[in-house]
């Protein structure tokens, strides 16, 4: 690039912050500048940043750190690994999302600036905990309850307290322990019959 003076024209150097590779030249040669242009795109060569949204329901399984996988189209059997680089301080009031940033591993070069990726991100770890499907978990207003097993074609209701649904699954929280018969399949139908039948008493 050239820089023009009274005394002449000068060739100016730019460097880059760091290691990569040239993505997009925005300008011509002999274009004048006004100082305020995008002159070039520079990408890391062998990590990428992905921005992903990550549903209000879901931020406190994220941090930083957190494990993340991305796949995209153009190479649809092919996953990238990274982390969770940064995460947002605003969750966006339209689409109940957050924005976060992942670095990805890309020692190939197969990503580029732009394309639409699907993350898979791996929640933190817990400790063991029961779930049930949704479908096995009823309200009653605010509370939750499911129905046990307690002999032969006898059922009762048990509260229970939920966390926030993970792929159609719900994490118990507390209310149940390992080994308790709960109805799984048709709740809903069984507190039905059960309702009708204290109608009928």
């Amino acid at each position: 690039m050239r820089n023009g003076s009274s005394h002449g024209s000068e060739r100016s150097v730019l460097r880059a912050p760091f290691a990569g590779r040239v993505a997009a030249l925005t300008v011509a040669l002999g274009q004048v500048l006004s100082g305020t242009e995008d002159i070039v795109t520079v990408t890391r060569a062998s990590t990428v940043q992905a921005l992903l949204r990550i549903y209000e329901r879901d931020l406190a399984h994220i941090a930083t750190g957190t494990q993340v996988e991305i796949r995209v189209p153009s190479y649809p059997g092919r996953a990238f690994a990274g982390t969770i680089a940064a995460t947002g301080g605003v969750v966006d009031g339209a689409t109940r999302t957050m924005e976060v940033r992942a670095a990805i591993a890309d020692p190939s070069g197969a990503l580029k600036p732009g394309m639409s990726a699907t993350a898979a991100i791996s929640l933190r770890n817990e400790g063991p905990k029961l779930y049930l499907p949704t479908t096995a978990v009823l309200t009653d207003g605010a509370e939750h309850f499911v129905f046990l097993r307690i002999g032969e074609r006898r059922f009762e209701s048990h509260p229970v307290v939920v966390g926030p649904e993970q792929g159609g699954v719900l994490p118990i929280e507390s209310g149940l322990s390992s080994g308790a018969e709960v109805v799984v399949h048709g709740a809903f139908a069984l507190r039905g019959q059960l309702e009708r039948a204290e109608l009928e008493e």
